[in-house]
């Protein structure tokens, strides 16, 4: 097995440590009601209790963090809908989130704060199963996607999915590419491809 670019992946190794073990969790921020599933919709920042459901149109996501906290598929978007972002963080506090179908999915991470270049954090207490796959070919997804303490499934039909993921399973599946562009943040050594067994 060698990705694309030539690098050898080096078997039998131990788990890399963990460089994000210290970041704390965000707090809840403001309440903010449940959206419904129908036209273009921009939201704020703050605590969602009630997830996320999108099939259709575009969810745009304004500068923030975003506290995700319901059981089952707590932030779903599938079908044809878009979602974009710019500055956020998604934080999983409970429940799974699932992007897929043909939308267009852009999300990049806040360039500052406690969070900066983190665009995805599942709580480490949240064992729900996370899977990206992809979007259309316009789709870019940017920053450190991070699943501590979890099982993540990603097919890549877009250009970037993620500029780091740190998570405790990866799997991958079809015939579609993965491109995940290290940029540098939370080194944790040379950059080398692992499989761990």
């Amino acid at each position: 097995m060698t990705p694309e670019g030539g690098t050898p992946v080096h078997t039998g190794v131990d788990p890399v440590l963990d460089p994000l073990i210290d970041l704390p969790a965000p707090l809840n921020g403001t309440f903010q009601t449940s959206l419904g599933n129908a036209g273009d919709v921009t939201i704020q920042p703050g605590y969602y209790p009630n997830g996320f459901k999108r099939t259709g149109s575009t969810l745009t996501l304004s500068p923030g963090i975003y506290v995700v906290d319901k059981a089952g598929k707590a932030f779903s978007v599938s079908g044809g809908a878009s979602l974009i972002g710019h500055q956020v963080t998604i934080y999983m506090k409970q429940g799974s989130i699932e992007f897929s179908g043909g939308g267009t999915f852009i999300l990049d991470p806040p360039t500052s704060g406690t969070y900066k270049d983190v665009t995805i954090f599942q709580a480490r207490n949240n064992f729900s199963v996370a899977s990206l796959k992809g979007g259309n070919s316009f789709s870019s997804i940017l920053g450190t996607l991070y699943f501590p303490n979890n099982h993540v499934s990603l097919v890549g039909n877009s250009p970037t999915l993620g500029n780091q993921i740190i998570a405790w399973q990866i799997d991958t599946s079809g015939n579609s590419t993965v491109n995940v562009p290290y940029v540098g943040a939370f080194p944790v050594g040379p950059p080398k491809v692992y499989l761990v067994k």
